[in-house]
């Protein structure tokens, strides 16, 4: 993880709550909200570049005569990952 990109986007966060004159003690509670949406975007920008060739489906073998296709989990961890950032944007 870039902890320059994430200071980054803390910054440009931060930013948008100043342009929205929000009041410092909703900034304090809004503080680990912050710091974990700026987490997230890093992730998601560093997932997306991984995703680029991958497929969206990818063979599975259990081991036990079971196999087949089935959806690739790094899409259910980005979607999972897109999901909670756009909850801490709401």
């Amino acid at each position: 993880m870039d902890k320059k990109k994430v200071n980054k986007e803390h910054k440009r966060l931060e930013a948008l709550l100043d342009r929205a004159e929000v009041p410092q003690q909703q900034r304090d509670v809004l503080a680990p909200v912050i710091d974990n949406m700026a987490w997230q975007r890093v992730k998601l920008d560093e997932a997306r570049e991984q995703m680029q060739d991958a497929s969206i489906v990818c063979h599975y073998d259990n081991g036990g005569g079971q196999e087949g296709e089935r959806e690739n989990p790094i899409f259910k961890a980005y979607i999972n990952l897109w999901r909670g950032y756009l909850a801490g944007i709401e």
